[in-house]
């Protein structure tokens, strides 16, 4: 009778303990965790996962001395390790995570590795760093390396640098080769930051034997022309050609846009033009490109010689981009006309026209005064399905400002709220040079102290505008209490122009004294 109470007991007096019980385990407890790992592992080579599960829910728990056991013990059989995972009643340990990934990187389970990093590096809260425990299990059971390149990539994938750099230094040590992959992954996480840490990743991949591939060579072109200017990422491309390494499209991409963005499009175009010898194609990325660099250069004609050169193409079709990028290139030189046509073409060859160059038209017409021009751009978006933005609204009170006609700016900033666009300084600050042009200061300052009460910060531009209207109407002392003022609240990070001072006046020098 004792005895058969005691056999009934015994199972309750297990689950009393818990999982991550710290006492010290007695020797009925050690020979049932054996019989369990035994019984347990048997089932799961056998592939026998619902009675595994069903051995787990009616017998001891799974505690975590276990789970590492039969997780070296299966360690052969992915699958079965993943139902082993899975039946674990808690988070398992890292230790239990870092066994499983060894098992499914020599397995080459990658998407079931990456699912299992992205779970642990989603996890709230954060999980300790798994590495240690990696290189635990490596060297205990000298699993596969590929463990640690799958982590690499994941974290780089994640955004995690600082844990990313730290795995990519210990691997080298351990004698682990990342592979170019995981490599590229760290080069495209530090390439946003400085140049530094890209090059000093790129030495290590070096030393480290990692051949470097095409992705390298644009990710490194695109750092250099970044920070060390377009001679060096030219320089860097060379040097990987004489390597016998493929420089890709990509990579002549970066150097074409390291030379636009410092206005040699000229530059930029012979690149272009030596693609074929190097056996690429010029896609509609590469033609872009050059219709931006000549636009920036305020080269408009010579950007739709470009878009013409596209048409001609029968393989490229031009976009909206390059389109809309010389229809503003043809705006901002007041050509109204020639954007105009480009904007009919746009619409013959069957492109929709879209916020941006409708934004583009109207501030163009603004900028020039030709308020009804820019309000009827404004009916044929909207009748085009096309809602006009704050940037849309915002030109048209700047355009009435300029003209003096406040009560249209007004207007269109009731529109504005209507639509459900909230007014921001922007809008602001075109009213306010919009009184300060008529003479009407009283207003303008109506309008500062209104705005300050609904709690729109004041910025720079404000600012200035409220000193230099001030001190053309010849109140000096408000514009130097608002001067004063708005160092004081450190609205400005450089010398406001002195244009706002009459000519010879000496008053900005006490001023800044003060």
């Amino acid at each position: 009778m004792h005895q058969r109470c005691r056999r009934r007991l015994r199972p309750l007096c297990f689950l009393r303990r818990g999982i991550h019980s710290t006492s010290v385990p007695t020797p009925a407890d050690a020979a049932t965790d054996a019989t369990l790992l035994g019984r347990l592992t048997c089932l799961l080579l056998l592939h026998r996962f619902s009675a595994a599960a069903r051995l787990l829910s009616s017998s001891v728990p799974l505690t975590p001395a276990v789970l590492h056991a039969a997780l070296s013990r299966v360690r052969l059989d992915p699958d079965a390790a993943l139902h082993l995972f899975r039946l674990a009643p808690s988070r398992p340990s890292l230790l239990a995570h870092a066994q499983l990934l060894h098992i499914l990187a020599r397995a080459r389970r990658s998407a079931d590795a990456r699912a299992l990093l992205a779970s642990l590096l989603s996890a709230q809260p954060p999980a300790p760093p798994l590495f240690p425990h990696l290189v635990e299990v490596y060297k205990d059971f000298t699993f596969s390396a590929d463990s640690f390149d799958l982590l690499l990539r994941a974290l780089a994938n994640a955004g995690h640098l600082d844990g990313a750099l730290q795995v990519f230094d210990e691997m080298t040590k351990l004698g682990c080769c990342p592979t170019v992959r995981s490599c590229n992954s760290m080069l495209n996480l530090t390439e946003a930051g400085d140049l530094g840490t890209v090059m000093s990743v790129f030495e290590q991949m070096q030393r480290a034997w990692t051949l470097p591939d095409k992705f390298t060579v644009a990710i490194m072109a695109k750092a250099y022309c970044r920070d060390r200017g377009v001679a060096h990422a030219v320089e860097f491309v060379e040097e990987m050609k004489k390597m016998s390494v493929e420089v890709n499209l990509v990579a002549y991409h970066a150097v074409m846009n390291g030379y636009c963005e410092v206005g040699q499009t000229e530059d930029a175009r012979r690149v272009f033009e030596s693609l074929p010898s190097r056996g690429l194609s010029p896609n509609v990325v590469t033609y872009t490109m050059l219709v931006k660099g000549y636009c920036k250069e305020d080269k408009v004609e010579e950007a739709e010689g470009i878009i013409r050169e596209i048409r001609k193409n029968k393989q490229i079709s031009v976009d909206e981009v390059a389109y809309g990028a010389v229809m503003n290139g043809y705006c901002q030189k007041g050509q109204m006309e020639d954007a105009a046509r480009l904007q009919n073409e746009m619409t013959n060859v069957g492109f929709q026209v879209n916020l941006f160059v409708y934004n583009t038209v109207i501030n163009g017409y603004c900028k020039l005064g030709r308020m009804v021009e820019a309000h009827k751009v404004l009916h044929e978006m909207e009748n085009a399905g096309v809602r006009p933005d704050p940037y849309s609204y915002n030109s048209l009170v700047d355009g009435y400002c300029r003209k003096g006609l406040m009560s249209n700016a007004f207007e269109i900033c009731d529109t504005m709220v209507r639509n459900g666009f909230a007014v921001t300084i922007v809008t602001y600050n075109a009213l306010l040079k919009g009184f300060f042009l008529l003479g009407s200061i009283d207003d303008a300052l109506k309008l500062w102290f209104f705005m300050l009460k609904r709690g729109i910060a004041a910025d720079e531009i404000s600012c200035s505008t409220m000193v230099d209207g001030f001190f053309k109407a010849g109140k000096t002392q408000k514009a130097l209490n608002l001067w004063k003022e708005t160092f004081a609240r450190g609205l400005v990070k450089t010398q406001l122009h002195l244009t706002w001072l009459p000519m010879g006046c000496v008053i900005m020098g006490g001023c800044m004294k003060q």
